[in-house]
């Protein structure tokens, strides 16, 4: 390029010596002698091609006009690349990558930065905070060393290529082959039960999502293999459940299925009250239940009967809001409490108590005169008995009076004894009366043993 701008000044050089000459031949008056201080120096070849550039361009660099070359443009910024990192592992594929520099990048984008090293790895978004960057990758179906480099206009980057490890995990293929309700148009469900090709190691609650029917909780998970059930609650309103699952190392197909699920508002209903047909003298041996109205499909399984020992229910049976239930097995009296429970209807007012009566027998073991043949009386006496008139005076006012027969007191009187006694014994041998003590014996409700021994002779 600079031979040819010599070759363009000689031309210019010899055509102004030319037009000078031919000036004069015309025979014009010769020209003043041009004065030097006016004139323009010529400039030499040599001159013309230091003053312009590679490109034919007129330089203008150096101090004060000076032909000479030197540095244009600014020097581009130093920075570090100090470290990449991936995250996954050998469970969990890996989907981003972390870059940090010793300073931010202005301007840096996925198109600054290459990745090699690891077939198919697609960039993905690129953020930043500071001088960390993060950037997603996918598309690689095989882990391996990910070469990251990094350049970007206007910086020099050091250590512009660092290295990682990156992973791919393959997720177990499963199949969630169905997913079905509880619950029916009289009846709320509650359960879902989920089935899938094979058991899901670790799944929760929290993998599974909801939606289609507004307010549905989810509560408890559990499973036997493959088939796992739901409890669910919180909705006011049946609907079509959509019931989609997700698990991190697993491919479900068919993730997301449907099912129908249900709600009923239950009846309200009144429990009354609850009485017996048992009294101070009587064995109760069935219960009466009243409700504010009837209780469809009521049964003994709804009804639950605590506080008794021993109590066992028996048949039952109703007429309209009122209903009978037979019981039976327990051997002592007490407060005898009645729940009330039953699909469909929210029953206030349960439980209640009823008080149930066990008229039991006094066993005098080893008692002489316990034969249909003799005739004895019995009396349950509060307090001491210290002589037969002390007795016959309060026999009136015993707490329990009965007969004995083959070693049994059955109470006779419309008291039935429920504590601690002196229990007296009057029999006729012989045509003479004969009076028996035993001071200190515990009845329940007419239930107690004593033998004979404990029994002096007090007349």
């Amino acid at each position: 390029m600079k031979n040819l701008f010599k070759v363009f000044s000689i031309i210019a050089l010899v055509a102004v010596i030319g037009f000078t000459f031919f000036a004069c031949d015309n025979g014009d008056k010769p020209e003043p002698e041009p004065n030097p201080q006016n004139q323009t120096p010529i400039t030499t070849d040599e001159n013309i091609s230091d003053s312009l550039d590679d490109g034919g361009n007129e330089n203008n660099d150096g101090d004060n006009g000076d032909v000479g070359g030197g540095d244009s443009g600014n020097e581009d910024i130093a920075v570090t690349f100090n470290s990449v990192t991936a995250n996954g592992s050998s469970s969990q594929t890996t989907t981003q990558l972390t870059l940090t520099f010793s300073q931010a990048i202005t301007g840096l984008s996925i198109n600054d930065i290459t990745l090699s090293g690891v077939s198919s790895v697609s960039k993905g978004t690129l953020s930043g905070s500071g001088s960390v960057y993060t950037l997603s990758i996918s598309g690689f179906t095989a882990g391996g060393t990910l070469s990251v480099t990094v350049a970007k206009s206007g910086y020099a980057i050091s250590g512009s290529t660092q290295s990682t490890t990156i992973y791919y995990y393959s997720d177990i293929a499963v199949t969630f082959n169905s997913v079905t309700a509880n619950g029916s148009s009289s009846q709320t469900t509650t359960q879902l039960t989920l089935t899938f090709s094979q058991a899901i190691t670790g799944l929760n609650a929290n993998d599974i999502t909801l939606s289609g029917v507004s307010g549905v909780s989810k509560g408890t998970l559990s499973n036997s293999g493959s088939v796992y059930t739901l409890s669910i609650n919180g909705f006011t309103a049946g609907g079509t459940l959509n019931v989609t699952v997700a698990k991190s190392g697993y491919a479900i197909s068919d993730s997301t299925l449907s099912t129908t699920i249900y709600y009923y508002s239950d009846i309200a209903v009144t429990f009354n009250s609850v009485t017996n047909n048992g009294n101070s003298t009587t064995t109760t041996t069935y219960l009466t239940l009243s409700f504010s109205q009837a209780i469809t499909g009521l049964s003994a399984s709804d009804i639950t009967l605590s506080g008794v020992s021993g109590v066992s229910k028996g048949s039952f049976s109703g007429s309209g809001s009122s209903y009978t239930l037979y019981i039976n097995g327990f051997t002592a009296s007490g407060t005898l409490s009645v729940a009330v429970a039953k699909s469909g209807y929210a029953i206030s007012g349960s439980p209640k108590s009823t008080t149930i009566y066990y008229m039991g027998k006094l066993t005098i073991s080893g008692c002489p005169y316990s034969t249909s043949s003799n005739t004895a009386n019995v009396h349950a006496v509060s307090g001491s008995v210290t002589s037969v008139s002390s007795y016959l005076s309060s026999a009136s006012s015993a707490a329990g009076a009965g007969t004995i027969t083959s070693q049994l007191v059955t109470w006779t009187g419309t008291k039935v004894p429920n504590g601690t006694f002196t229990i007296v014994v009057d029999i006729l041998q012989n045509g003479e009366l004969k009076y028996y003590k035993a001071s200190g014996v515990s009845l329940n409700y007419g239930s107690g043993t004593v033998n004979w021994s404990s029994f002096s002779q007090f007349n």
